[in-house]
């Protein structure tokens, strides 16, 4: 399964990165996620650009006075079945350490899309 990964980034305002690795060797797919991944309802994303594969395993400070970013999760994912990953709509089956169930990623209009987090299982 290919790897996804979620950065907490502080710049320009605290919110998390949501990457994908589409093919096993290019960039990442991209989406600025506005509110704390885990979250069971509606969440504004923002379509970035793709971003370097450094970042799936990356902690640090960003060039150009850009902030830092730590790893908040990462895991694999699989496309859920007839997705394609590059549509206006994605729905994956994610295992990571803190994401575990499925997400569904939804263009809205030009780059906001909208994410929604659904746990494998909820707490009791």
């Amino acid at each position: 399964m290919p790897p996804f990964s979620i950065l907490t980034h502080d710049h320009p305002v605290l919110h998390w990165d949501f990457l994908l690795d589409p093919d096993g060797e290019g960039l990442l797919l991209t989406w600025r996620i506005l509110e704390s991944p885990d979250k069971t309802h509606f969440i504004s994303g923002i379509k970035q650009p793709d971003h370097r594969r450094l970042y799936l395993d990356y902690t640090g400070p960003i060039s150009g006075n850009r902030g830092s970013v730590e790893i908040w999760d990462r895991g694999e994912y699989e496309l859920k079945s007839g997705e394609e990953i590059r549509s206006d709509s994605i729905r994956i089956t994610c295992q990571g350490d803190r994401i575990k169930g499925e997400i569904q990623l939804k263009r809205l209009v030009g780059n906001d899309w909208e994410y929604t987090y659904f746990p494998a299982s909820r707490p009791a």
